[in-house]
């Protein structure tokens, strides 16, 4: 172990020489050293655990010194898992937004929990594929989350609107969902197929981060047509409760019985 006064010797005597071998290591003001450390791409996390045991291990050797890390690998790696970490927070952002504007469309907080629950689908889907690929998450395949979760959502819509329009045009309010889905579903599976073979383009290209998005977008979007066309009409199946419509849930009919009209003993008491 060296302290700094040792490491101070040690620079000073180093600089009486002709060439001095401590030039590309200490900067000008000899106030800090540079060690350049060459290592192989690794995963963020070994790569964090490799970092924090060099660090320590300079440390023991260098007492009293500042030790800190840098370079191209610890930044890049640093700014990857950060972009990482916000695009996924974005993700759960967009579920919870999206789903409050379904249930203001819908007027129905259950409608809403019944547009949400399928379109976790995409991502689960998602995630044990990277887990079976040993695929760490990068910031091209987190946004394949936010990507799945529109064109989830887009199907989603077309689904439970097709059913709210069915039943709120007929006199029976109890229309399966069988019907709904009779009308909608080819339209749903068919756009979905459409850009599932667009994004199977990927895998043509040369550029193996080309060919892993591709890759994942296309089981992300097969998790999407899973979610919408068979967990979903399973689940409502299941639970009716979620998009059973209430009598009196609309804001006309509240309006109507706020301002009801007086009953006849009422208006002959208002008369006399």
């Amino acid at each position: 172990a060296s302290t700094r006064q040792e490491a101070a010797e040690y620079t000073f005597l180093y600089s009486f020489a002709a060439e001095n071998p401590l030039k590309r290591f200490v900067t000008a003001d000899g106030r800090a050293a540079r060690i350049n450390i060459r290592m192989r791409d690794l995963p963020s996390g070994v790569l964090e655990a490799a970092v924090a045991n060099l660090e320590h291990q300079t440390a023991d050797a260098f007492p009293g010194w500042k030790v800190s890390s840098g370079g191209m690998a610890t930044t890049v790696h640093t700014l990857n898992r950060e972009l990482c970490h916000e695009l996924i927070f974005g993700f759960w952002q967009a579920l919870i937004a999206i789903s409050v504007v379904l249930g203001l469309v819908f007027r129905s907080w259950r409608w809403a929990i019944a547009a949400a629950i399928p379109n976790l689908m995409p991502a689960f889907v998602l995630l044990g594929a990277l887990s079976l690929g040993g695929t760490p998450i990068k910031p091209g395949i987190a946004l394949i989350f936010s990507i799945a979760l529109g064109i989830s959502f887009d199907n989603t819509v077309y689904l439970l609107g097709r059913l709210k329009f069915l039943r709120d045009r007929s006199a029976d309010k109890r229309i399966s969902v069988a019907k709904a889905w009779y009308q909608e579903a080819n339209l749903c599976f068919f756009s979905s197929l459409a850009l599932t073979s667009g994004f199977l383009v990927f895998l043509a290209s040369f550029f193996a981060l080309n060919q892993q998005f591709g890759a994942y977008m296309v089981i992300a979007l097969l998790g999407a047509m899973l979610g919408d066309l068979v967990f979903m009409p399973a689940m409502l199946a299941a639970c009716p409760w979620l998009v059973k419509n209430r009598e009196g849930g609309s804001v006309k009919q509240f309006v109507r019985r706020f301002h009801r009209r007086p009953k006849p003993a009422e208006a002959e008491e208002e008369v006399a």
